[in-house]
């Protein structure tokens, strides 16, 4: 049986941010119980029970005693030590600000015209459903119309021709590897000099995405950051925090399912 007395980390074995989350408490050396959510089929994140625990309805969160901590940057903040204000501190600010769900789904949508087609009628029929959930739950009814919003957003998005946007991302993708390399070639090893810190977890979890996406020839191309990524991607953690760095055929299945 789970040890009860352990924090409960609820996520999802795809989520980009649950990665981050489970990357940060490996390398912290943290033990707790992993409670699964099913964010695709399931949509357990939108069901009531949920809603109240994370009113925001996305994964990861942490639950430990009273204390709830409903997104990566604060389980991060809480699991590895910060850069100090400068260059890497704005670098770890930059990763955090990439657009990577967009950048994800720009590329799988290029990549199978079976997304392309399904994808932005999935974002529709879910923005449905919140309306639906908001008028059977009155007290959690604001969440569930800003969880709508969202969605009204992404399918406006999504609905777009990806290659403008995907070439967009592109740039800003590269741009952060150019000066990943370049504080990487003074830093050493790793970002936290000798300690994997909060810049070396999000950082892993960038290159790993860049490499599900199959932009392996980006990392190629920044002689500091190839380096890097072969020794980050070695580590223990790597493996224990379950950190994907390529498409599993099981994820589209989940995501036009």
């Amino acid at each position: 049986m789970p040890d009860t007395q352990l924090p409960t980390l609820y996520n999802t074995d795809s989520s980009y941010y649950s990665m981050i989350a489970r990357l940060a408490l490996a390398e912290a050396g943290m033990s707790y119980t992993s409670r699964p959510v099913d964010i695709h089929r399931g949509r357990e994140n939108q069901q009531p029970w949920f809603v109240r625990l994370n009113p925001e309805m996305t994964v990861p969160v942490l639950v430990d005693g009273d204390r709830v901590l409903p997104d990566s940057h604060l389980i991060l903040d809480a699991a590895r030590p910060q850069p100090a204000a400068g260059a890497q501190a704005e670098l770890l600010s930059r990763l955090y600000r990439f657009p990577v769900d967009q950048f994800t789904f720009a590329w799988l949508m290029r990549w199978n015209p079976v997304v392309r087609f399904l994808f932005p009628r999935k974002l529709a029929e879910i923005r449905g459903d919140m309306l639906q959930l908001a008028e059977q739950n009155p007290d959690l009814g604001d969440a569930y119309r800003r969880r709508a919003a969202v969605f009204d957003q992404r399918v406006a998005a999504f609905s777009q021709p990806p290659g403008p946007r995907w070439a967009a991302l592109s740039a800003e993708a590269d741009a952060l590897l150019a000066e990943m390399d370049a504080q990487l070639a003074q830093a050493g090893p790793l970002f936290g000099g000798a300690d994997f810190n909060a810049t070396d977890v999000l950082a892993t979890v960038f290159l790993a995405r860049l490499r599900f996406c199959r932009q392996g020839r980006r990392i190629g191309a920044r002689p500091a950051v190839a380096a890097y990524w072969d020794r980050v991607h070695g580590r223990p953690s790597f493996r224990q925090a379950d950190v994907w760095d390529r498409l599993r055929p099981s994820l589209v299945l989940r995501l036009i399912g």
